[in-house]
């Protein structure tokens, strides 16, 4: 399977996507430092990684919103490697179609709209998205409620 590649020690070129060159700081959630954890340099990194996950993240004229980052840096999903026709559960790869879908639940609640369908063929990754935005709720907000349903 293709991983992101490296074009310098600051950006990445998305699988599948070469006319988007990201950052490497939009993946550095996925690499938790070895640090003692009571040390000040851990307890800033995870400061660093929550205040992304409530503020979402922009760097090099790309942004993310909070759900999204989180979606990238700590959930693994279920995904399928080309070459050996085996699931392998990783991080999942940036994408501008995942990238729309948090978007337009970020505006959604942000103007107060906070219901919302989504409809699309199957395998779009709709089940991996809802369950990030649940788990994004239900890790970041004070009071939340959830409801997901399915046919």
């Amino acid at each position: 399977m293709k991983k992101p590649k490296r074009t310098s020690d600051s950006e990445i070129v998305i699988y599948n996507q070469p006319d988007c060159t990201l950052p490497k700081s939009f993946f550095e959630g996925r690499y938790i430092p070895n640090l003692h954890p009571e040390s000040l340099d851990y307890i800033q990194w995870w400061e660093e990684q929550t205040k992304r996950c409530l503020e979402g993240w922009s760097d090099g004229g790309h942004s993310v919103t909070p759900a999204y980052y989180y979606h990238l840096n700590f959930k693994k999903i279920n995904m399928l490697d080309i070459k050996t026709n085996q699931v392998i559960v990783e991080h999942p790869y940036y994408s501008y179609e995942d990238q729309q879908l948090f978007e337009d639940i970020y505006w959604c609640r942000k103007n107060g709209n906070d219901g919302m369908m989504l409809i699309t063929g199957r395998g779009f990754g709709k089940s991996f998205g809802v369950s990030t935005i649940v788990e994004h709720e239900f890790t970041f907000a004070d009071v939340s409620e959830c409801i997901v349903t399915g046919k």
